[in-house]
């Protein structure tokens, strides 16, 4: 829960590069979705609550990762939500895939998804500003988009 008094920090695009280098130095693999990805795919550079990520880790490497870049973790449900809170809050929710044979499952909140491992290939990557990141697989997104409220993207 956001204390009373503090409010969610909008990211820059800043922000978002640290936690990006951040990850990809680490070695994880990791996924964009949410708004930055929809940004990316279609050249728009707006602010955002939030970062939308997916991991393929064990939740103790994302929380290593995330402690280090000044996060604190707080567990909802089986959503990862990670916050860095200074007088205002900076919102991190992950979710992690699970390897499993021919397909990952992927696992947050109250979703379990199956994805064949043959969707994840190519990867594709986009770019906001000098900024260059992985997104989760078109198939994917199509599906998850379709199932937010354009306000959300």
């Amino acid at each position: 829960m956001i204390e009373v008094g503090k409010k969610v920090k909008e990211y820059s695009i800043e922000e978002f590069k640290k936690i990006i280098q951040g990850i990809e130095s680490s070695g994880l693999e990791y996924y964009v979705f949410g708004g930055f990805c929809y940004d990316g795919l279609n050249g728009e550079k707006r602010t955002h609550s939030d970062l939308d990520l997916v991991l393929n880790s064990e939740e103790q490497k994302a929380l290593e990762i995330f402690r280090d870049l000044g996060y604190t973790t707080y567990r909802l449900g089986r959503k990862h939500d990670y916050r860095k809170e200074l007088e205002t809050i900076h919102k991190i929710d992950v979710l992690f895939l699970q390897d499993k044979e021919d397909k990952y499952i992927l696992r947050g909140n109250l979703l379990e998804d199956h994805i064949p491992k043959k969707v994840f290939s190519p990867q594709r990557f986009v770019h906001i500003n000098s900024t260059c990141f992985r997104i989760m697989p078109f198939e994917w997104l199509k599906e998850y988009y379709q199932q937010q409220p354009s306000k959300d993207r």
